[in-house]
């Protein structure tokens, strides 16, 4: 019996831990994810310019990548992007100072800042 005793708060702590936190009535946690500093150069085509959909003063700029570079002192986490069209998310008074559009050549600095976000430096984007 002993044991069973000793057991029994790592195991409520382990469900806890991994989710199962609901079987026991508490509400489900939202996953954070921490994601290290990272910088790419993205050089791409733009195929799509949006607004976002919950910041409303950024834009979503749709880059199809020609390249992908390191920027030297950082991991490169965009790179495995860079098969499928990247959405990568820019400052809105950015886009229309350089009045980018679909068809446009750019370059910038971005950085891969959750899951499904690409966040460019908005100072760094270029028009070419």
């Amino acid at each position: 019996m002993k044991q069973t005793r000793t057991v029994w708060p790592a195991l409520v702590a382990i469900l806890f831990v991994i989710g199962g936190a609901r079987s026991l009535g508490a509400q489900p946690r939202t996953p954070v994810v921490q994601v290290i500093e990272n910088r790419a150069q993205l050089v791409g085509r733009v195929t799509a310019v949006a607004p976002h959909p919950t910041l409303a003063d950024h834009d979503v700029v749709t880059v199809v990548a020609d390249s992908v570079v390191d920027v030297p002192g950082y991991p490169n986490l965009v790179r495995q992007r860079a098969a499928d069209p990247i959405p990568v998310t820019v400052l809105r008074e950015r886009v229309a100072a350089l009045a980018i559009q679909v068809g446009d050549h750019v370059t910038m600095r971005v950085r891969l800042g959750g899951p499904t976000s690409v966040i460019a430096d908005p100072l760094s984007m270029e028009k070419h």
